[in-house]
């Protein structure tokens, strides 16, 4: 497994586990549970500063490799 990329971070089918249990066990759509996380992806989320400084750190250690 690669150390810097975006492989270590994603699972497998974890979309297809998400569409199985909403329909299985939730009361609403996928799409509307998911309504606020994909908002957020799409107009961003205000985070606090620590985690800023803790991004940006990230950042500059994933830009260089």
């Amino acid at each position: 497994m690669p150390k810097y990329c975006w492989f270590p971070v994603t699972v497998p089918g974890v979309p297809a586990a998400w569409r199985v249990l909403s329909r299985r066990f939730g009361s609403l759509p996928l799409e509307k549970t998911l309504l606020s996380a994909t908002e957020y992806a799409k107009k961003g989320y205000p985070v606090s500063p620590v985690t800023g400084f803790y991004w940006q750190k990230a950042f500059e250690v994933y830009q260089t490799n």
